[in-house]
């Protein structure tokens, strides 16, 4: 699946790709390592997030304040991380020199888009959809392959964000 992203990254860039055959496997094998690791920390930290932060502050004593402003906390931890890795896939996916940018258009449109298109999501299937009952136990299978298509889209309406405003700025490259 990188792969393809990064091949379409290369295409929104209006680049070929020049780099070996296993270079761009060996960045697809590593982005696919530490996208995991960073959406498994996200996904802790959004679904324990609370009993982690009480663990903590009875661990340490810290207390009941601890805790309440952790739970405030990690939703910019958790923003941090997805802002991180969009960042990664869009430096090192697409064959161009660029400088690092933490934060760009294309990656915050990406993550706005994809939590909007996640809890959109997440309300339809809870509530309007029978999964279940019309294809079986497959229902999950296909909630979820949607749901990594329409955020597999906003990854690449992200980057093609990003490359349309490289191609327009003065310092950008053609």
């Amino acid at each position: 699946a990188l792969t393809a992203l990064i091949d379409s990254l290369n295409r929104a860039y209006d680049v070929e790709e020049g780099r070996p055959f296993w270079k761009v496997r060996l960045i697809a094998m590593l982005l696919t390592v530490g996208l995991s690791v960073f959406m498994v920390v996200a996904l802790v930290l959004l679904t324990f997030g609370p009993q982690l932060g009480r663990w903590v502050a009875d661990l340490v004593g810290l207390g009941e304040v601890f805790a309440w402003v952790w739970n405030i906390f990690r939703w910019p931890v958790i923003g941090g991380l997805l802002i991180i890795a969009i960042a990664i896939v869009y430096y090192f996916g697409p064959d161009v020199e660029q400088e690092w940018k933490w934060i760009t258009p294309g990656s915050v449109f990406a993550i706005i888009g994809w939590l909007l298109t996640s809890l959109g999501f997440a309300f339809y299937v809870n509530h309007f959809g029978s999964y279940n009952a019309t294809y079986g136990t497959i229902g999950a299978v296909i909630v979820l392959l949607t749901w990594m298509y329409l955020s597999g889209l906003f990854m690449l309406i992200g980057g093609e964000i990003n490359a349309e405003i490289e191609h327009a700025s003065q310092d950008g490259k053609d």
